[in-house]
Formats: structure tokens, sequence, C-alpha cells
């Protein structure tokens, strides 16, 4: 049950992207319209991803530890994802095709997408591009961190996992900072914009990181009381 819950998650997020990303190139959708449902889209599979270690199914694991060991897999998973299809190409293009995109520019639709709520994206603002690249720094340690969970290695996974949580938690709490001190200065008036994407996308690089600090604080606090022998793991 929880595989068909992950995989609706997954569905929710790839189907209005790249399906929608095929439609603008097509000039068959309004790049906008189609913008906000796959943003929708992000926030609705991101959201049951989280969720679905904790959701009341028959498979679910019987102690809250290893649901939430299951979420900061997932989010790790889906963050590394995330920042190998979409933060990693808007840094490389930052001062390339996405510079002054507009709703005209399909090519870069995926990026523009955000761009239309934050203006600093379509500028190559230093703080958006520092931001991002940020996020991709850690591309090298999210994989430590799910190579650590395929050799059953928790105190590894533990220990990096920690790290990049808190480094996530702190770029985006400094981006929403500095958004406020200047006055929301690139932020889109629209309130889909502002919703969907300012508050809604980014929230999860605060829920997500937060999740995992829960997870493997207990995990390292109450580590000696877990009851696991020589050749037992946890079922994450």
């Amino acid at each position: 049950m929880q595989r068909h819950l992950v995989a609706a998650a997954i569905a929710l997020v790839v189907i209005p992207a790249l399906g929608g990303y095929v439609l603008v190139l097509a000039g068959m959708v309004d790049p906008a319209f189609m913008g906000n449902v796959a943003s929708l889209g992000f926030c609705l599979g991101l959201g049951l991803l989280l969720a679905t270690p904790f959701l009341p199914t028959r498979d679910r694991a019987p102690d809250g530890l290893t649901r939430g060991l299951q979420a900061a897999k997932l989010w790790t998973t889906a963050v590394l994802i995330a920042t190998i299809f979409w933060e990693l190409p808007f840094v490389a293009l930052s001062y390339g095709p996405i510079r002054g995109a507009t709703a005209e520019d399909r090519g870069v639709w995926l990026w523009w997408i955000y761009g239309v709520a934050d203006s600093g994206y379509l500028s190559a603002h230093p703080v958006n591009v520092a931001f991002e690249g940020s996020m991709v720094a850690l591309i090298p340690l999210e994989i430590v961190i799910l190579l650590a969970f395929r050799r059953k290695n928790y105190t590894r996974a533990a220990i990096v996992t920690l790290i990049v949580a808190a480094c996530q938690f702190y770029a985006i709490s400094l981006y929403y900072a500095i958004s406020i001190l200047n006055g929301f200065e690139f932020i889109s008036s629209d309130p889909a914009d502002i919703i969907l994407k300012f508050i809604g996308l980014n929230s999860f690089w605060i829920i997500g990181p937060a999740v995992q600090i829960w997870a493997w604080g207990r995990f390292l606090t109450h580590s000696r009381d877990i009851a696991h022998q020589p050749g037992e793991v946890l079922p994450v």
C-alpha cells in the first residue's frame, strides 16, 4: 500500500511537470496556467511523499522512529532528484537562456515557472544563484546518505543527514529573511505565485529537514535502547 502511495506522489510531481512541459513546447496550453498546475502537483506530491510513512496503512511500520527514518530517506531521495534535474540546470543556465526568460521562452519553462514568482530567478540575482548553488553543493553528501542507507550504516546516515538538513534549513530561512528585508522586491503579488510557489514549494525545504532532524535526532538519542543485535537492521 505504501509503495502505491509513493508511486502516486511521484505521479503527482512528474506528470504535470513533464506532461505540462510537452504541452507548453507544443503550444497547446497557457504557460502560466500550466505552471500553476505543475506547482500544485509538486506541493501535493511532496506532501504525500513525506506523509506516506505515517499514514495508517496495513504495511505501516509499527514504531514512530522507523516511520520517521523512512520519511527522512524519501526526502533525501526526492531532494537529490530535484537538485539534479532542476537546481543544477538552473545554476548552469542562470546566466544563459534562463536570464530574462518570458512565457515565450518555452524551452526553459520548467525554470520560468518559479521565476514568475521570484523575478530574481530570471535576472540571475546573486542571492538566488547562490541559494540554488548551495543546494547543488549538497549533492555528494546526499549520495553518501543513500549509500549509507543501502549499507545499513545508520550512524553515518544520521550524521550526514543532520548536516545536510541543517544546511537546507539555514539556506531556506536565509532566503526568506532576505526576501523580507528587501521588502519582497522580487516577489510576485499574484496569489497563486505566493501560495503555491513562494510559500508552498519552499515550505517543504523547511518541513523535510525538520522531519529528518526529528527522526535522526531520536535515532541518535535512543540508539543504545534500540533492540537490534548484530545482523539485525532497521526496516528502512
